[in-house]
């Protein structure tokens, strides 16, 4: 069964759609992705100190 979609307003993003969740309650569509892209930096940040902070391979530590 598709998620019930509407138009609200977000405190961040304004007017966007919102996804019903099952818990509950709207969410907004880009607050969601938004969460999403910060766990993902911060778990490829922890993962890079876990593994030593530099390539194994060439030993590059400039950036991740």
């Amino acid at each position: 069964m598709p998620s019930k979609m509407v138009i609200k307003e977000c405190n961040h993003h304004g007017l966007a759609r919102h996804r019903h969740r099952i818990a509950g309650g709207y969410q907004c569509n880009k607050c969601e992705i938004d969460a999403i892209n910060k766990l993902r930096i911060n778990r490829r940040a922890r993962l890079i100190v876990l593994l030593g902070g530099e390539c194994k391979l060439c030993g590059y530590n400039k950036c991740s």
